[in-house]
């Protein structure tokens, strides 16, 4: 079964040659530790909120067998029940983009159909395994849209046609051939219609869109003619925008419209006896999903299923209602799709007996089983994952991860988002949901940084955009610091006093420096002891009088991005963060006599394994070689130096035509690069020669606009912050000890199948390894990135060895600390 293909730069085939990785889970359960910490070198896993569902449809020739697939925001996972497994499947998978829109299933082929936002449509065997993604809606000469709206296979009719309606018009797709046979404009192409769904009713195509409900009938020669169709005149709003259309087996119809007013933005319309009439379900004002089933052909088997905010009712065929499934007593339902499940009798389609269970696909809890007879949630599933896919700023330290959501847009706005902090602590997710702030605003809004405790991994400090600076230790909240408690101060932006906390850093002591906007003083210090320091700049920051990001450097230096445009902030503190008598500081621009930076905007610094500070530009990235550099007497010299390489037989300059969102160092002392418009560069450790370069076409990351990249030295995995939510790449670079004490090599022993790298790990800085036959004749010599060596296991000649015993043999660039292990091959 084919798989898809990932080209990467040539480079990196002396990194990695697997990138697709299966990530399954057991229920709401991560996968299993040995599993995760296994993982092959160049593998991706996505970290996305699956609990957010918006769409169901069960798998399989069977009613009450097969499988549940379900729809995120960001991707797709699946429900074998029998066994209470789920699976994601994602770019990862192959999926082609990271906004799947809508969802079928395809009984003759047993495939699951996916569609997409961009109009690509993605096919799935029954176990998940990518097959093909259909292109030629997405690369099409249309001007605006393409969404896949919803897509449908009437069996009856033909079994290989998939029809999707989209956000211009219904096409047709021959699912043996895979091709569009042809495309459905109910008004003409110069009268485009959001088509919301389908249906066949007496022979006739039914289709309701944000312009009404249009009908045609299915033999009809020329369905591509806006002749062939006609609109429902005597519906309630002839042109208005309908989002279901349900048809009873009594001939009775109800209609669903959404009236885009506020107050009121849903209205039912309900059929009967030819006349129109409103139709009231609860005092909800918003219908969130219908759903209907027979269990017979006579009409009094039949159910209907409505959900609003406040209730999930049944009715029946004469519109009585016969049951309240669940009242969320003041609680707002979230529900965004609901599908009954049958019970079937021994032959299988031909008869069904009896109603089954509601499946419900929830914004809070996954997929959610209701039993009907007790109007209850009886289970819910989906895969771990953290609360949100928004991602500013991640950080760190080993297997402790924590993410700071974001809050603000590319003006420095405030976009009030209440997410709370989220992150991983081993290998289970963590998170504190919106904890209840100081202020006047309900909870803590925007949290833009955090920075984890060196000396303390359990202990770190959020910044909030408008409440200050937020401590954390053992996954609570233990402490809020504003104006009220500490040195910070109130700033006058965003339509009301608060304070904003824009970046935060540890620094080796265990001093946490943050950045307070709008603020006579700026810089502020968290010391060791609880006690708290302003740093008073003066007049030093001009009109802007505020900082962002901040780096706490090796040296006692303390960077800080000024934002907008207004270049670096360098204060030394003399090695002394608690006497701010001998401080000094500097600004860097690209004012040749002050630095000579690239650009004045500047997005990230970073420090690197040499001390050398690295800095994201919008014209690139900048190193400072010699940090001290920015307080001698020539300081009037540029200090602020571009990497110049060649390509193609040119010389350029490094990345200059690149906005550099991120700069992370791996444990090799390699650069890795977030862009803003072009994915995530790996980099050799002085940037001249690249290694890999990762982008929404190349591989499965989501998006090519990088937010945050950080790195998780003690497996290497590369976490990759996207507008489109959280990757991990395992790298080849992980931390290095001292000495040489245990060398841990895996997959081992390497069996028949398997087809990526073998990893060395407990490897001291710039180790040599080397392979050798049991007879000691050598075979393969590698070096370490970090504490971590990969080998291809292939010989000098690029042959793949035989299978055997193997010796590993490791040393560090002194010789004076060594290891050996053994290495099976049984291929």
């Amino acid at each position: 079964m084919p798989t898809p293909q990932y080209h990467m730069n040539p480079a990196l085939t002396a990194i990695a040659a697997v990138l697709l990785c299966t990530a399954g889970v057991h229920a709401q359960e991560m996968e299993a530790a040995d599993v995760q910490e296994n993982r092959p070198v160049g593998t991706w896993t996505d970290y996305l909120p699956y609990h957010q569902t918006d769409e169901l449809v069960h798998c399989g020739t069977d009613l009450d067998t097969g499988f549940w697939a379900v729809r995120t925001e960001h991707a797709v996972f699946t429900l074998d029940e029998r066994v209470d497994v789920v699976e994601r499947i994602s770019t990862v998978r192959g999926m082609s983009g990271s906004q799947p829109t809508a969802l079928a299933w395809d009984p003759t082929g047993e495939m699951l159909i996916v569609g997409q936002a961009s109009g690509s449509i993605d096919f799935f065997s029954n176990t998940g395994n990518w097959l093909y993604t259909l292109r030629d809606i997405e690369q099409s000469n249309l001007i605006g849209d393409k969404s896949i709206l919803s897509m449908e296979i009437f069996d009856s009719r033909n079994p290989d046609l998939l029809i999707a309606t989209t956000a211009f018009g219904v096409v047709a797709i021959h699912l043996r051939e895979l091709d569009v046979r042809d495309t459905w404009y109910l008004e003409g192409q110069q009268a485009l219609r959001r088509c919301h769904g389908i249906k066949v009713r007496d022979d006739r195509y039914v289709i309701w869109t944000d312009a009404g409900v249009f009908e045609a009938p299915v033999d009809h020669p020329f369905l591509s003619s806006p002749d062939a169709w006609s609109r429902w005149e005597d519906i309630p709003l002839e042109t208005g925008n309908y989002a279901h259309v349900e048809f009873a087996p009594n001939g009775h119809i109800l209609l669903h419209r959404k009236t885009g007013e506020t107050a009121a933005p849903d209205e039912l319309w309900l059929r009967m006896d030819g006349l129109w009439e409103p139709f009231e379900v609860s005092e909800s004002v918003q219908v969130l999903a219908i759903a209907s089933a027979s269990v017979s052909d006579e009409p009094s088997d039949w159910r209907i299923a409505i959900a609003d905010h406040q209730s999930i009712r049944q009715f029946n065929a004469n519109w009585e209602e016969i049951q309240l499934d669940y009242a969320a007593d003041g609680v707002p339902l979230r529900v965004r799709d609901m599908e009954y499940r049958h019970a079937v009798n021994a032959m299988g389609n031909v008869g069904l007996v009896e109603f089954g269970d509601l499946f419900i696909a929830n914004f809070q809890q996954g997929l959610l089983k209701m039993d009907i007879s007790e109007g209850e949630d009886d289970a819910h599933w989906s895969p771990e994952g953290p609360p949100v896919a928004l991602v500013r700023n991640i950080d760190a330290w080993n297997d402790k991860i924590w993410v700071a959501s974001g809050g603000i847009d590319e003006t420095w706005t405030s976009m009030y988002h209440k997410y709370g902090f989220y992150g991983v602590s081993g290998m289970r997710w963590n998170w504190i949901p919106n904890p209840e702030g100081l202020n006047d605003l309900a909870g803590i809004n925007d949290p833009m940084a955090v920075s984890i405790d060196p000396t303390d991994p359990s202990h770190a400090y959020f910044g909030s955009w408008e409440e200050g600076l937020i401590e954390v230790q053992n996954n609570q909240v233990i402490g809020i610091y504003n104006e009220s408690n500490s040195t910070l101060e109130l700033g006058n932006f965003g339509g009301s006093p608060r304070v904003g906390v824009g970046g935060v850093d540890f620094d080796r002591f265990g001093n946490v420096w943050f950045t307070n906007a709008y603020a006579e003083a700026p810089l502020h210090v968290r010391l060791n002891d609880g006690s708290f320091l302003a740093m008073a700049l003066g007049n030093a920051l001009g009109n802007s009088g505020w900082l962002g990001d901040v780096l706490a450097a090796r040296n006692g230096y303390i960077w800080c991005v000024m934002p907008r445009g207004q270049g670096v902030l360098v204060y030394d503190t003399n090695q002394t963060p608690g006497d701010t008598q001998d401080d000094d500081w500097r600004i860097l621009t690209s004012d040749p006599a002050k630095g000579g930076l690239p650009s004045d905007d500047i997005y990230c610094l970073e420090e690197d394994l040499d001390g050398e500070i690295w800095i994201g530009t919008a014209a690139g990235p900048c190193v400072i070689y010699l940090p001290s550099a920015a307080f001698d007497d020539g300081y009037e010299n540029p200090i602020a130096s571009q990497i110049l390489i060649q390509q193609d037989g040119n010389y350029q300059l490094l990345l200059e035509t690149e906005v550099v969102a991120s700069i992370c160092i791996d444990g090799g002392n390699r650069k890795w690069i977030g862009t803003q418009n072009s994915g995530a560069y790996l980099l050799s450790p002085d940037g001249i020669n690249q290694v890999a370069h990762f982008t929404s076409a190349n591989s499965p990351l989501f998006s090519n606009q990088i937010t945050d990249i950080a790195l998780n030295h003690r497996n290497g995995e590369v976490l990759i912050g996207t507008q489109r939510g959280l990757m991990g790449w395992r790298g080849d670079a992980s931390n290095f000890v001292q000495e040489i004490d245990e060398l841990r090599v895996y997959p081992n022993p390497v069996e028949a199948h398997f087809d990526g790298w073998v990893t060395v790990e407990g490897l001291a800085y710039n180790s040599t390894v080397h392979i050798t036959t049991l007879s000691g004749r050598a075979v393969a010599v590698v070096q370490s990135e970090g504490g971590r060596a990969i080998w291809d296991m292939r010989d000098f000649a690029g042959t793949l060895v035989p299978y055997g015993v193997y010796m590993v043999f490791a040393s560090d660039a002194t010789g004076m600390s060594a290891g050996v292990t053994k290495l099976a091959i049984t291929r």
